[in-house]
């Protein structure tokens, strides 16, 4: 509730008395806090239970306080039993009670049940949302639907307050008290000492302030009734006091007597009321965790304190008291003043406890009208920190969402609210994951080439229709929303002036589908089914592929397989070269054969001189399987490949080679150990039955010496051969470099 006192005075025992001085004043705060709370769940007819209560609500936040000081992570932690889900628990609390046949004691009893079973079902979900590490899921709970909870709190607590002070809690039969003199009595005062309250903490005046008006106010109250001699009898009378020892219906029994006393038929229907008590306490919880971390610059281990507090509770349900955990204002307080934490918590504990002990003659002492307007303070801060606050900085859909949650709780109450606002989440969900982008990266075949090293001639024919190829890098979850960006994105490449010939789909980067994607790619498939070059997935998991598999969309069991679907490859680079190949047959049939004659030519711009590199190389033939050369062999001797293809392998420690390329005609191969005179870097193996030409080292060498303007040349032919090496694979690291760079895609 507030920000400062003062100063710290040091680590000496002045320190350490000023120390306890603040936990006194806080300690006070919590007591009055205690007394709000307790006022809203014992009004009226079950005011005897209103001493024992506060002095429970009490009690159970200096325990927690202990626990948190020694077990949880924070340096000077603060406990209080909880206002968040208050307005929640207590009518449905009061509506068990009413069902209650039997005196005042049994439906005192049966709301302390209803209090401390509530207590008891947050305190095992804190507990085992700690043992198995879900709190980070509960922080993910979205952040409206949160505050929209948290201010519709606010209001209510805010009706509460009034439907005490006008002794009915129906919307038009409060309006219709307030017109009566008598009820605003009450009503002005503590809605002026609400708004003092507000502002007071709102321009940072701190606790003692709020402290010194709730003083002021009481003995305000004391001194009017003196003048106008009325007798504390005919204040209680007139409302304006509460005397537990005689509320209505008498003294209660003893506390054991009361257990023997409670409805749990009449406790058993407040079962979804706890259920929402336990999810809003669990959301609060984390809130205030997150702040106090931000606050006071720490990181602590969310899952223990989550079962440090399910302890708190599970201890402190069985007396009734409502849920208890950390205070943010409070310890965030105590944190910036730089208390010393042992004589803080001393301070705060000692006070409280016996705050406690006289807690029937402190509920009996303190006007109604100030209880009434602390609960409204603290409703008004919460509508200002969790409905106009947060609006502020919200976009207009959270805006819509928070508003939505309030005006379904002033409308239908709290837990049709919950309903909406779990689904407002679900829609929210669909929708901003609807609006990630399904297809991380678009490219073509120009730009996203497969590992296949193919001569000039037919990277020059792939590049001219390469834009025909749509290869499409899909991330996350195919759903009903987000597939939609896909098929736009297909849709608008077919358009193009080269259209579509081949579509690859990544799949590699999906999480999940569901029937609505797996409809919409069976559409794909008839839709497109006809291309030239075909429909391809490639990076299913096998989860994946066997969710296809039982939604039925068409796959084509091999690559002579003419009926409409997708092929399915291990991995993109077999898919790409598949739709390469496939262009080459469809516009590039006329291609003439490579020769060794043509690649020398070629390497060497059409030099004439290009007929003498000829007769110094010799004809290397290999069948399927045969290594052309070893990792790690020292020969630098050098290879032009005329037919089949070469695969090149790098060694692993684990004894399976990976490939990294694979090459074919004009392919110029083993000139990286020639050039930096080191052993052999990769296996170099036959695909195919294979031809390729050897250029030995000594042959360079000797041309060098005999013939400097031939050996110029051919250098000349190598360095165009590597620098076009350097520039394809530029091409590929600057693909992949785009893909990491642009996350969201087209």
């Amino acid at each position: 509730m507030s920000n400062a006192i003062a100063p710290n005075s040091g680590g000496s025992l002045a320190g350490s008395m000023f120390s306890a001085g603040v936990g006194v004043v806080l300690g006070v705060d919590a007591v009055g806090t205690c007394l709000a709370l307790a006022t809203i769940c014992f009004a009226g007819s079950l005011s005897a239970g209103l001493g024992l209560a506060t002095a429970i609500f009490i009690f159970a936040t200096a325990a927690g306080t202990l626990v948190l000081y020694r077990f949880g992570g924070f340096r000077a932690p603060l406990a209080i039993t909880q206002d968040s889900s208050i307005a929640i628990i207590a009518p449905a609390a009061a509506i068990a009670a009413a069902g209650v046949t039997g005196p005042v004691g049994a439906q005192v009893a049966t709301v302390f049940a209803v209090l401390g079973v509530a207590a008891l079902a947050s305190g095992l979900a804190f507990w085992l949302v700690g043992h198995f590490r879900l709190g980070r899921l509960i922080r993910m709970f979205p952040y409206s639907v949160a505050a929209g909870f948290l201010a519709s709190s606010g209001f209510l607590l805010v009706h509460a307050a009034l439907s005490i002070l006008a002794g009915t809690s129906e919307y038009g039969e409060i309006a219709l008290a307030l017109t009566d003199k008598e009820t605003l009595y009450s009503v002005v005062p503590a809605t002026i000492l609400a708004v003092v309250l507000y502002f007071a903490v709102a321009r940072k005046a701190g606790t003692l302030l709020l402290i010194v008006a709730l003083l002021v106010f009481s003995i305000g109250f004391y001194l009017v009734i003196g003048f106008l001699d009325v007798s504390r009898i005919e204040a209680a009378e007139m409302g304006l006091l509460v005397d537990p020892h005689h509320a209505e219906g008498g003294a209660l029994p003893s506390v054991f007597e009361l257990y023997g006393l409670i409805d749990w038929g009449q406790v058993a229907t407040t079962g979804p009321t706890i259920a929402a008590v336990v999810l809003i306490n669990l959301i609060g919880f984390l809130l205030n965790v997150a702040g106090v971390e931000l606050g006071t610059r720490s990181d602590v281990n969310e899952s223990r304190e989550l079962k440090v507090t399910g302890l708190i509770n599970l201890a402190v349900g069985p007396i009734g008291s409502l849920a208890c955990y950390l205070q943010g204002g409070g310890t965030l307080l105590a944190a910036k003043l730089g208390v010393e934490p042992r004589s803080m918590i001393f301070g705060n504990v000692v006070f409280m406890l016996g705050a406690a002990f006289f807690a029937s003659q402190i509920v009996a002492a303190v006007p109604v009208f100030v209880a009434a307007g602390l609960l409204i303070f603290v409703g008004l801060s919460m509508i200002s920190d969790w409905a106009v606050q947060a609006m502020r900085r919200l976009p207009a859909e959270d805006r819509v969402v928070i508003a939505g949650i309030i005006a379904v709780t002033l409308v239908f109450g709290i837990l049709p609210a919950i309903a909406v606002g779990l689904l407002l989440a679900l829609f929210g969900f669909a929708l901003g994951y609807a609006r990630l982008p399904l297809v991380r990266h678009a490219s073509n075949a120009l730009v996203r080439q497969s590992a296949y090293d193919r001569p000039p001639e037919e990277r020059a024919a792939l590049a001219r229709q390469a834009d025909s190829i749509c290869i499409l890098h899909l991330q996350g979850a195919l759903f009903f929303g987000s597939v939609e960006n896909m098929l736009d994105t297909v849709k608008a490449h077919s358009k193009l002036p080269q259209g579509l010939a081949g579509l690859i789909l990544d799949m590699s980067s999906v999480t999940r589908f569901d029937s609505s994607a797996s409809a919409a790619l069976a559409k794909l498939a008839y839709t497109f089914g006809d291309l030239p070059a075909g429909l391809h997935l490639t990076g299913l998991s096998q989860r994946i592929q066997q969710g296809f598999e039982r939604w039925g969309i068409p796959v084509r069991q091999s690559v002579d397989d003419d009926s409409a679907g997708y092929l399915v490859w291990r991995d993109l680079d077999e898919a790409i070269e598949y739709c390469e190949d496939r262009l080459l047959r469809l516009g590039a049939k006329n291609l003439p054969p490579a020769t060794i004659a043509s690649i020398v030519a070629e390497m060497c711009g059409g030099d004439p001189r290009s007929s003498e590199i000829l007769g110094v190389l010799e004809p290397v033939d290999l069948a399927e399987g045969e290594a052309l050369m070893r990792a790690n062999d020292q020969d630098r001797d050098m290879y032009l490949v005329e037919e089949g293809r070469f695969g090149i392998f790098l060694p692993s420690e684990k004894g399976r080679a990976t490939r990294v390329r694979s090459v074919g005609p004009s392919a110029l191969v083993g000139e990286m150990a020639y050039v930096l005179r080191l052993g052999r870097s990769a296996d170099v193996i036959a695909e195919r039955p294979s031809r390729a030409w050897r250029l030995r080292q000594e042959t360079i060498d000797t041309l060098n010496r005999t013939n400097p303007s031939l050996a110029a040349l051919l250098n000349l032919a190598l360095a165009r051969a590597i620098a076009a090496k350097v520039v394809q694979t530029n091409t590929l690291l600057a693909h992949e470099r785009s893909r990491i760079d642009r996350p969201t895609g087209h």
